[in-house]
């Protein structure tokens, strides 16, 4: 007899669960290609291959573009997105993805030079959804960070990026979303990275951790010659880092241990303001060059933000942190 009951109440909530897919499923795919054709007018989706059912939402060859490359921009496309989600909430206008799963990802950020404007309020054109993530995954990604100036490029790339993203809950302001992700960057320092932030919060606050062996810092060049004038000799055995952002201030503290660590500096017709303060720390403290392994060595910066993007505000201070183990006895 509760055999019977058990048998007949699944096939009466799998009836109940049918009924509510089909009865919605026009609603819910028609509110998916207004929300990608209203928050990114330059995506491109490959609609012959959008499959929906009662638990998964499947898209594949996803390009999309947004921003000003002058000011900044991204521009990337993803093999393949699966979302699985519940149908019960979406009656409540509650969409509620237990996994999204995101398939070899490859995103470029474009930085200039131009100054953003002032962000203007479109919170009368906010969505009555709710959006709720408690899981993302990412796998095998690509990611590039491009620094154009007027007459050069500094470009930094990171490959084979997994990672993995907590709970996302829109407009809930204080909840902390977690996300760890590892990879290579520039085909050579193997990292793992742990970013913490309120997503919703209207305050910019940020914790950002780093772990990174390995690394070959000439590598690195292709960012920072071109950024500072800076050549890069040497091996980063082994490094960490943290920086936490609370609006315009950040502290970072780096700890790092240097191969045949060396370095020199460029004439460049624009010179970076980290170069030139190196050149003078250099007169005065007789800049030494390592041969062999140094000693783990540790050094904290603070430093205010100014008119730059937040992956140009977290990669100065780490930046100045690393220079001070680097140049401090």
């Amino acid at each position: 007899m509760n055999l019977r009951r058990i048998v007949t109440g699944i096939l009466v909530g799998s009836a109940l669960a049918l009924f509510i897919f089909f009865a919605i499923r026009a609603t819910l795919e028609s509110q998916i290609r207004k929300a990608i054709i209203a928050d990114c007018i330059d995506c491109e989706v490959d609609w012959q291959n959008f499959s929906i059912s009662p638990s998964k939402i499947g898209f594949k060859k996803i390009i999309f573009s947004f921003g000003n490359p002058a000011i900044t921009a991204v521009r990337g496309r993803v093999e393949s997105v699966v979302v699985h989600y519940r149908l019960r909430p979406l009656l409540d206008r509650v969409m509620e993805f237990s996994l999204i799963e995101v398939d070899q990802p490859q995103v470029v950020v474009l930085e200039g030079d131009e100054k953003s404007p002032k962000a203007i309020d479109d919170s009368a054109g906010e969505s009555t959804w709710r959006f709720i993530s408690r899981k993302i995954e990412v796998n095998n990604g690509k990611f590039t960070y491009s620094r154009n100036y007027r007459d050069r490029t500094a470009s930094l790339d990171v490959q084979e990026i997994n990672a993995v993203v907590g709970l996302v809950e829109s407009g809930n302001e204080s909840l902390w979303t977690e996300g760890v992700a590892t990879g290579v960057l520039e085909n050579s320092g193997i990292f793992q990275l742990l970013v913490k932030t309120p997503i919703f919060s209207p305050q910019a606050l940020l914790d950002v951790q780093l772990r990174i062996r390995a690394q070959k810092l000439a590598a690195l060049n292709n960012f920072f010659k071109p950024s500072e004038g800076l050549v890069l000799l040497g091996t980063l055995r082994e490094g960490s880092a943290r920086a936490t952002v609370n609006e315009k201030l950040q502290n970072a503290i780096v700890s790092a241990n240097y191969q045949d660590l060396d370095f020199r500096f460029l004439k460049t017709r624009n010179r970076g303001a980290v170069a030139a303060f190196i050149s003078n720390l250099a007169k005065s403290l007789k800049l030494e060059k390592s041969s062999g392994p140094s000693k783990q060595k540790y050094r904290a910066v603070q430093i205010t933000r100014g008119e730059e993007s937040m992956i140009s505000f977290l990669l100065r201070g780490m930046r100045d942190a690393a220079l001070r183990v680097a140049t401090e006895k």
